[in-house]
């Protein structure tokens, strides 16, 4: 998606998480590491503006 607007003035911000075995880890400290929680996700928005 983020290369469609690659062209374009529009900012776009990308998240994802390594390829590993995660059923001995809470979600929640996963969401974390990667950035994936609703609190990161504003703060990174709000750096980005």
């Amino acid at each position: 998606m983020a290369a469609f607007y690659g062209p374009t003035g529009v900012r776009t911000l990308t998240y994802g998480a390594d390829k590993e075995f995660t059923d001995r880890e809470p979600l929640d400290s996963q969401y974390a590491r990667y950035r994936l929680t609703a609190e990161q996700i504003v703060d990174d928005i709000d750096k980005l503006l």
